[in-house]
């Protein structure tokens, strides 16, 4: 049977055969022109006809003439099959030139999102802000002003982001010329895509800007996107930058596992960023936001702060009606404490305060002692806190407050190069930790944390990070403590 079947299809025309594949007869840029014909360009691309096939009476590709008749998408279809944005016709003219002068916005800002150039010139020396003003297409003249791109981004040896932007000028001619006055942009950075600081404000005076630095590890695990600089933005008056000195603590039923699966990576807080202002504090991992400097670490005495492979954080907070809950993250290269107090060494301090963060509340201090038992073990609140024990596992003090709580901490140590770790703290903290007798929503109290590291050549309280840590670091300072409301209702 199948040597029939064989011999029917060897019988077959040619013809027949390569029709099953062909592309239609209608070139891809007539297609996606005027016709708009979204099932013969996909057609076409399904074929393997070039995204870029050129029409040889103007130079056009098929995203031309996309942009040119704002069929959206098309564009899209084409942009996804490798189509260059930048690909310029017979007349210099880029596809962004065509969508500006038809005054198709949401084409325009499509091309612009995948690299098209701002400041491309045809031959007549004009940009698509030219054309835009001189039809009148308030829409798109408005995108392209506030529009900042990045076209290049490298983390090797060194960190570069190249950004371009509309040129300062004036655009459009005869009586319906608008001025594009220099401007600044800033370059935001996130960890997790929701709080974005901003890490350099440059000013713009150049169609292409470039920004340098040598240090790489500082920039790992970061997203960044560009933005319009207008007024400084506010600053708090506790240290910390503003953005983290409100959170929202929303409802979670986690387990006192230190594991921190419950938490989405999104939600948990990575490195708050605060003013190091004492004596001896050199701000590490700094970013400036308006003319504050905010550091992510902060080195004293012979401390020395290698990068997030050094000592990175991330925090994790939530309640229901029994209690709060507090999962800390420290991932570093070695865990070292000196076995003689809590805070000498890695370690955790909490702080909670009132409502107008004013009067303490509750105050604690938690570490693992070195060398701790063994790899990947939890140890409880009891074992930590066990002053009996031939070999003693950690500390654990409640210095204010008599509320009940809870504590689980465990480290995991890679053996291989790099040779990183992870110390999980999670904690449980009674309603009555902030002078309740049960947890409801939009509660809100006063909290600060201090995450200590050690080095065995610097041992000791020689660096820290955290969330307002001046507020519980040495002595306890309420009004520096961040501010926390319980959002939404657990039984929902």
């Amino acid at each position: 049977m199948l040597r029939n079947f064989s011999r029917i299809l060897l019988s077959l025309p040619l013809w027949w055969l390569v029709s099953a594949q062909a592309a239609p007869e209608l070139p891809l840029w007539a297609a996606a022109s005027w016709r708009n014909d979204v099932e013969k360009v996909k057609a076409h691309l399904a074929a393997g006809t070039d995204a870029d096939e050129v029409d040889d009476w103007t130079g056009k590709t098929p995203l031309h003439y996309a942009a040119e008749y704002g069929n959206l998408e098309i564009a899209g279809l084409l942009i996804d099959a490798g189509a260059n944005v930048r690909h310029i016709d017979d007349d210099k003219a880029t596809a962004l030139h065509h969508a500006a002068v038809g005054g198709f916005v949401d084409v325009a800002k499509l091309l612009l999102a995948h690299g098209a150039n701002i400041n491309a010139k045809d031959k007549r020396a004009e940009t698509p802000m030219d054309g835009a003003v001189f039809f009148g297409h308030t829409p798109v003249t408005d995108l392209l002003k506030e529009y900042y791109g990045i076209t290049r981004y490298e983390r090797g040896n060194h960190f570069l982001l190249e950004v371009t932007a509309l040129a300062p000028g004036w655009y459009g001619f005869l009586n319906k010329k608008m001025r594009v006055e220099s401007r600044e942009f800033q370059i935001l950075s996130s960890e997790d895509l929701i709080r974005w600081r901003a890490i350099k404000v440059l000013d713009f005076d150049a169609e292409t800007l470039v920004y340098k630095d040598r240090k790489t590890s500082k920039y790992s695990q970061r997203f960044f996107r560009v933005a319009p600089y207008t007024d400084p933005p506010l600053k708090s008056s506790n240290l910390i930058d503003i953005q983290y000195e409100w959170f929202e603590a929303k409802p979670i039923e986690g387990a006192l596992d230190a594991l921190s699966g419950e938490w989405p990576g999104s939600e948990m807080v990575a490195n708050p960023g605060f003013e190091a202002k004492g004596d001896g504090q050199r701000a590490k991992g700094a970013y400036i936001v308006g003319d504050t400097t905010y550091a992510q670490y902060v080195e004293v005495g012979d401390g020395k702060w290698e990068g997030v492979k050094d000592h990175r954080i991330m925090m994790g907070l939530g309640w229901n009606p029994d209690g709060i809950q507090l999962t800390i993250v420290v991932e570093d290269d070695y865990h070292h404490h000196t076995n003689k107090e809590a805070a000498e060494g890695d370690a955790v301090k909490v702080l909670f305060t009132d409502a107008e963060r004013r009067k303490v509340l509750g105050e604690f201090a938690f570490a693992l002692s070195d060398p701790f038992l063994a790899d990947d073990f939890i140890y409880d609140k009891d074992r930590l806190a066990d002053t009996e024990a031939p070999q003693r596992a950690g500390f654990v003090e409640q210095i204010t407050g008599d509320a009940a709580f809870n504590v689980v901490i465990r480290r995991k140590q890679k053996t291989i190069d790099p040779s990183t770790g992870t110390t999980v703290y999670e904690f449980w903290f009674s309603p009555q930790t902030i002078g309740l007798a049960k947890l409801k929503e939009n509660v809100t109290f006063g909290l600060g944390v201090a995450v200590i590291d050690s080095d065995p050549d610097a041992p000791g309280l020689t660096g820290w990070a955290g969330w307002g840590p001046e507020s519980v670091l040495f002595e306890a300072k309420p009004s520096e403590a961040a501010a926390v409301i319980l959002t939404a209702d657990p039984e929902e």
